[in-house]
């Protein structure tokens, strides 16, 4: 049903409008609401479909004060202008709904043709407009406004861009080149971005077998970019304690050796957890955790060894898994890896 049927429907319509007078705009004709769906699936603009019956109205509104005497036209262009704007908003409401279910069963298309290439299931990605010979870095974010922060950094990165809306609030992304992608420069302009998107980065990786790869670790980093307060996690950056925190023997077993024991005194241990938080963010260098404490050295230097006593061990032999244990701890709850990724994982 196309725009040239559609058009004797409307000049029907406005003969209609004409003889029911100012009341309630009588219902719109199927022929009309068809062409506005046509035009959605047909990717015709919404513009030039208004456009259309604008002038349509307009040569109607002309005939109308040519043929009407004065006392009429007033109460007839009137009802017209109430009519064209119902008819309009109905239009559009018809083309929004259309193009709305158009884009749904285009993305859920394309995660599922995403979905197999994953799971090693021979498919072809020429659809999909992305070339898996590239270099790859793969994205998954989650939050408000994920699929245009995402598309901003692609345009930024100078990158072909594959993406797909896995639900509302979470897109999988890969971002490809024929030369090398930079993840610090990509890392930076995460960091810098919309604060209300988490994203979870792999590692630079080529041809299909690393995009696979790529995918798979910036799933495993986006719980840690959930629990962060930056919002972003490189894979080789958090490997460890994204691994850490899929693991509940290891979390509980990790707080119960190397936190509990130093959980007294006066404070509680506060000052002693505040050490080892600064300790470890000053690369272990005591003189720079004197300095971010505002205490000094000697401060620092007893207050750990008083930790090795209360653990029993010396800072050196344990201290990686302290601090996996301390950013445990200041890390939110953050959902496990789900069924999916797991499997893609193997």
């Amino acid at each position: 049903m196309g725009f040239r049927a559609a058009i004797p429907a409307a000049f029907d319509y406005s003969l209609i409008v004409i003889e029911s007078g100012e009341g309630v705009p009588p219902p719109i004709p199927a022929q009309i609401i068809a062409q506005a769906r046509l035009a959605a699936r047909s990717r015709v603009g919404l513009d030039a479909v208004l456009r259309g019956y604008v002038a349509g109205s307009i040569r109607m509104d002309d005939f109308i004060l040519d043929e009407c005497d004065g006392t009429n036209v007033q109460s007839l262009l009137r009802s017209r202008a109430v009519a064209l704007e119902h008819l309009l908003s109905r239009v559009s409401a018809e083309y929004e709904a259309e193009q709305r279910l158009q884009n749904n069963s285009r993305d859920a298309w394309a995660l599922e043709r995403v979905r197999k290439l994953l799971h090693g299931e021979p498919q072809s990605s020429a659809d999909l407009n992305y070339d898996l010979t590239l270099n790859h870095v793969g994205l998954v974010a989650r939050g408000d406004g994920s699929k245009q922060s995402i598309a901003k950094l692609a345009r930024s990165m100078d990158s072909r861009i594959l993406l797909v809306e896995v639900d509302s609030e979470t897109v999988w992304a890969w971002l490809g080149r024929r030369g090398p992608i930079h993840v610090e420069e990509l890392q930076g302009k995460l960091t810098e971005g919309d604060p209300g998107v988490s994203v979870g980065i792999g590692e630079p990786a080529v041809a299909i077998a690393g995009w696979r790869r790529t995918h798979q670790q910036a799933r495993v980093a986006l719980p840690v970019a959930l629990s962060s307060s930056t919002t972003v996690a490189r894979y080789s950056d958090v490997c460890l304690i994204a691994s850490a925190m899929q693991d509940t023997l290891l979390k509980s077993s990790l707080k119960e050796l190397y936190l509990q024991p130093l959980l007294v005194g006066r404070d509680g241990g506060a000052s002693h957890i505040q050490t080892l938080r600064a300790y470890f963010a000053a690369h272990r260098n005591r003189n720079s955790t004197a300095s971010i404490l505002g205490i000094s050295r000697q401060a620092v230097s007893n207050r750990l060894r008083v930790v090795e006593e209360r653990l029993g061990q010396s800072l050196p032999s344990c201290a990686a898994a302290i601090e996996i244990a301390l950013r445990l701890d200041e890390a939110k709850e953050a959902a496990p890896i789900d069924a999916t990724v797991a499997q893609e994982t193997q």
